[in-house]
């Protein structure tokens, strides 16, 4: 399943996993389960593309968290990007 948010970040959601991918080269969001044996925990991981080098990592108790936590990463490491997408006042 695709989702779109707005004008940027695309997320990835596979049916048959639990796993989520947002885009926003230069950046990859992964949000998975920490691990079989804690399934209501979530890891959120940035990486810049072309690395395997994590440049974030956030464990919260909900897969939600998670990925607001990801688009607030995003927003905060590409604040020119960001800006550029802001539409200005009155428009």
């Amino acid at each position: 399943m695709l989702m779109k948010e707005s004008s940027t970040p695309l997320c990835i959601q596979s049916p048959r996993e639990r796993e989520m991918r947002i885009v926003q080269p230069p950046y990859h969001v992964r949000i998975v389960p920490q691990s079989a044996g804690a399934p209501n925990l979530w890891r959120c991981v940035i990486e810049q593309e072309g690395s395997r080098e994590v440049i974030v990592l956030h464990e919260t108790a909900r897969k939600e968290d998670a990925r607001c936590m990801a688009l607030l990463e995003l927003a905060r490491l590409d604040p020119a990007g960001a800006a550029a997408r802001r539409p200005f006042a009155g428009e």
